[in-house]
């Protein structure tokens, strides 16, 4: 009897020791991982200027949250003049994405876990506008 309670507590720590490795492996391999948090293209139609309005949820576990705008995404024209705020706080327009020598800027930004996202759009119709929120996810528990 004492022997099979011995061979069942050996089990049971070798099943339990396996479990935390796995849990520890997988956080180690999303640690860091970056994740696409929010994502939408804008279109401006002939007109008046068009203003579109996201919330966006920023959860913890979270980190090193960028903003990538893309102007003129999958061939479509470029707009021309447009402001983009985060929290009522203008964070880029369009002379700020001029100066950019690639397809799109990233810039980080200080997110709170709650945001509204701004985005107004003049000028000629018939371009867009692409933004996506890129975050790190950070494992729980400080597990990197």
């Amino acid at each position: 009897m004492r022997r099979e309670q011995k061979l069942l507590k050996k089990r049971l720590f070798f099943t339990l020791g396996l479990c935390f490795l796995s849990v520890l492996l997988t956080s180690q391999a999303f640690a860091g991982q970056e994740t696409t948090l929010f994502s939408n293209t804008y279109f401006k139609d002939k007109g008046s200027p068009e203003t579109y309005t996201d919330q966006i949820s920023v959860s913890s576990g979270h980190s090193n949250l960028r903003l990538h705008v893309v102007n003129g995404p999958d061939g479509k024209g470029e707009v021309k003049n447009f402001d983009i705020a985060l929290n009522g706080v203008t964070v880029m327009t369009s002379s700020d994405l001029k100066k950019s020598q690639d397809a799109g800027t990233m810039m980080t930004l200080p997110w709170q876990e709650a945001n509204e996202l701004e985005v107004t759009l003049r000028g000629q119709g018939g371009n867009a506008l692409s933004i996506e929120l890129l975050a790190d996810w950070e494992a729980p528990g400080g597990l990197n």
